[in-house]
């Protein structure tokens, strides 16, 4: 067993230049790169992702997809970055207790309108006659009903179809964790259901998990198991990931006394009372679990770099049967049985950097007491099975073998050989399970693009898509400035998508995994977005109606993964966007001028505030917790003074009639996350109140309320009616889900919503809304019609002399204006 002497942590957010030009810099990368399972914890490797990142030596066109994914992953450390042994998955429990202990506020429902948040998609969306919805990590068949599956997004929690994929439904949304790693059914009784959280996909952006959900009808309600061992274990990178749940079927069907197995990154979890309690059975990263078709008792697990186990009694005990396997170059590891063969299996090892793609694939033919290499000649890994890999064989025929990565690959050689099966369907493959009440050759699909079906082999699939709102929106949506229900955003994996009034069907008008998106207000017709930021490529940059506008801009320097690009409220033709500079065009993009440079290499523009109330006057939030200023249109700049924590700056934002007024919201999981100032940056108070200790991702000022703020966070979106000094919840209908953007339209009197898992949302604000609250709270005033009214108006609490409120009627009302307050009818 190789040492692991040389592995070295960054402390910070990224290795010196000395450590990165070292040949020990393999040594600190991702699993992807070579560290084996037991050397390096999910902690550390979260912790040492720049690495790579960082490098600027070409690779292969191939390798593109990787470099995205690398980004995200350094993007979400950052955003993440909480010090040193701190577990993010029991602090983000921590903090979901202390919301669910607040008292709703803000807009909730009223007798006569309805202000909860309500859905906007994308329902699915449309690339050039393809359909698809986003990534989705799990798929399961009902037993006996070949229409009822279940699916689960990668932070879109779990969702249900009745109609064999043709709608969706949404069953965890309020859950702790709607980041899904595996779903199991019950195959004797169905309405049992357990779902493995955590997305065991070894990417920053695999959301954390709370443990295993249980469901006892059906998924219409939850329970929350196993927090010991898969929760609050001591691991930086948070809670356990669950690969893959197995429910034995020797004792299925019990609520109470069933014994189920969770391959998770904490270990082989086993539970003999229905998942209630769980004991260690298998120490290490478990990646995989298969059952013996008929005979539940035998199992085969997969640990992380070290091979394959056999059990023989349900699990109970363990036997490494990896003979013939090269464990030196083994990384993550798949395992498929043949079901009319079941002494078949098939391997297949993310063997790093060692023979160019990173693909090693072995078969046993007496059930793993011996292993040989197959050539699996066609198969690639396209230097990302570490982030997705799945095999599976037929259930008739165990010479004909699946094999998903970034693309499809079939077999009909036991492995010799595979050819491309890639045919209308998504890229980066994340887990094959066949149907057999459908049939031997149907098959459902995974991916970055949602669930897919084929009932011949794969030879044509059909997206099932609809309905299926599992889209993980980034930073900078942008409203159409006159027509309500004409939104842009840019989402993971899935570009960037516009929406239509009327229809839950976006169009994505841009590849890549998309950013920030503006519509220029004086002519609608113009927009700008951006790709993905990747150091020294070629089509990273602002984009002006989808067509490269960079002339000006150094694509050599380093840049957040989704990088700020912001218009100016007053001139439509003035935008902005930072990498390590602060760029500013005055001519829609014809030409960027760099009006700032940090002066490190490490440090970048985070986030860019404007005010329509004076065009020159901008803040910028950089890396490291500082926010610099200027009031001259970039001729000078003023750096941060005290008051802001050495975090992630994720949004500034300008009051729109006071330059010297602005407030910054930080990351991570410290103390502190919403900051004021009121004299130009200088200073900055902490207004993070009685907010739960999470990131907080944006910051709006309240259109109907210039007191009042709405702030998106991992847990959702708060709000505050007195800038901060109290915060309530304002989550009707909302998932638990991270919040990554907010964005209002005063002319249509709504606020979106961009989450990253379930869409976005909106929620009317044509109101204040401090005279929203619910019935039975603390009042100063109180309103009532006449007897025949079916409520009362409820105008309060305190904090403010003037209060307004709407009231609408169909006859004549009288109004009582009470001192301190106003009646608008």
């Amino acid at each position: 067993m190789p040492a692991c002497s040389r592995v070295r942590l960054a402390p910070r957010f990224r290795l010196t230049t000395q450590e990165r030009d070292r040949d020990v810099v393999r040594s600190v990368l991702p699993p992807h790169t070579g560290v084996p399972g037991w050397c390096l914890s999910l902690a550390q490797r979260l912790w040492v992702l720049p690495a790579l990142a960082l490098m600027t030596v070409p690779r292969p066109a191939a390798a593109q997809e990787t470099e995205q994914i690398l980004g995200r992953m350094e993007y979400e450390r950052m955003r993440l970055y909480s010090g040193a042994e701190r577990n993010l998955a029991v602090l983000l429990q921590s903090a979901l207790r202390q919301k669910r202990a607040m008292p709703p506020g803000g807009i909730l429902p009223m007798a006569l309108v309805d202000t909860r948040w309500r859905a906007l998609g994308p329902d699915r969306v449309n690339t050039n006659g393809v359909f698809t919805a986003g990534r989705v990590s799990t798929v399961a068949i009902h037993p006996t009903d070949m229409n009822i599956l279940y699916a689960g997004g990668a932070q879109g929690g779990v969702w249900r179809s009745d109609d064999a994929g043709a709608n969706w439904r949404p069953l965890t949304d309020q859950e702790c964790s709607l980041a899904m790693g595996s779903i199991a059914i019950d195959p004797v009784n169905p309405d049992i259901i357990y779902a493995g959280t955590g997305e065991q996909h070894f990417s920053g952006d695999s959301y954390y998990g709370c443990g295993v959900l249980r469901s006892l009808d059906a998924g219409e309600t939850w329970e929350q198991q196993g927090v010991q061992q898969f929760v609050n274990k001591s691991e930086r990178s948070g809670g356990a990931r669950i690969a893959r749940v197995v429910i034995d079927r020797a004792t299925a069907g019990s609520a109470t006394s069933t014994t189920v197995l969770a391959a998770s990154t904490f270990g082989l979890f086993r539970s003999t009372n229905s998942g209630l309690t769980w004991s260690l059975v298998l120490d290490g990263l478990a990646t995989d679990l298969v059952v013996h078709p008929t005979d539940p008792s035998t199992m085969y697990a997969a640990l992380y770099g070290n091979g394959v186990y056999k059990s023989t009694n349900t699990g109970l005990s363990w036997t490494h049967t990896s003979t013939g396997m090269n464990l030196d170059i083994a990384r993550r590891i798949n395992l498929a049985i043949a079901p009319s063969s079941p002494d078949i299996l098939y391997a297949s090892f993310q063997t790093g950097e060692s023979k160019g793609d990173g693909l090693t694939m072995y078969r046993t033919a007496n059930g793993g007491t011996s292993w040989q290499e197959l050539p699996a000649t066609g198969a690639s890994c396209y230097y990302q099975c570490w982030y997705d890999m799945t095999i599976a064989v037929h259930p008739s025929n165990p010479q004909t073998v699946y094999f998903g990565s970034l693309r499809l690959h079939r077999s009909v050689t036991g492995g010799q050989t595979f050819s491309l099966h890639h045919n209308g369907i998504y890229v980066d493959e994340h887990l094959l399970v066949f149907d057999t009440l459908r049939g031997a050759n149907a098959l459902y699909l995974a991916n970055d693009g949602g669930v897919y079906r084929t009932i011949n082999g794969g030879t044509s699939w059909t997206s099932l898509a609809t309905n299926l709102a599992v889209a993980q929106y980034y930073r900078g949506i942008a409203l159409h400035p006159s027509i309500a229900g004409i939104t842009l955003g840019g989402t993971q994996d899935q570009g960037t998508q516009r929406s239509s009034p009327g229809t839950g069907v976006w169009q994505k008008i841009m590849g890549g995994d998309g950013g920030y998106t503006a519509f220029d207000v004086e002519d609608p017709s113009i927009w700008y977005a951006e790709t993905q930021w990747i150091r020294g490529a070629g089509y990273a940059g602002p984009r002006k109606n989808g067509v490269l506008a960079t002339r000006g801009i150094d694509n050599g320097e380093r840049g957040l993964f989704i990088p700020p690009l912001v218009m100016d409220p007053i001139d439509s033709k003035r935008l902005y966007f930072g990498t390590r500079s602060l760029y500013r065009t005055d001519d829609s993009a014809e030409r960027w001028e760099r009006i700032y440079r940090t002066p490190d290499d490490g440090e970048v523009i985070t986030s860019i505030g404007l005010t329509p109330s004076d065009e020159n006057t901008v803040y910028a939030g950089v890396l490291r917790g500082q926010v610099i200023v200027t009031r001259d249109g970039g001729v000078t700049w003023q750096q941060s003074g005290s008051g802001l924590p050495d975090r992630f700056i994720g949004d500034v934002v300008v009051h729109p009639d006071d330059p010297e007024q602005a407030y910054a919201v930080a990351g991570g999981f410290l103390t502190g996350h919403v900051f004021h100032t009121v004299d130009g940056g200088r200073t900055w108070q902490d207004r993070t109140g009685n907010l739960p200790d999470h990131p907080v991702n944006a910051i709006l000022y309240d259109p109907a309320d210039l007191e009042g703020v709405f702030i998106g966070t991992d847990l959702g979106v708060f709000h505050s009616a007195a800038g901060g000094d109290s915060w309530d919840r304002l989550d009707e209908d909302l998932p638990t889900v991270a919040v990554y953007d907010l964005a209002a339209q005063p002319g249509t009197s709504r606020l979106v919503a961009a989450t990253h898992g379930r869409g976005m949302f909106e929620i009317p604000i044509d109101v204040p809304l401090s005279v929203r609250v619910r019935p039975g709270a603390i009042v100063d005033s109180v309103l009532t019609t006449d007897t025949t009214a079916p409520r009362d108006v409820i105008v309060a609490p305190s904090g403010k002399e003037d209060y307004a409120a709407t009231w609408q009627a169909t006859s004549d009302v009288s109004w009582l204006v009470l001192t301190g307050g106003v009646g608008r009818g």
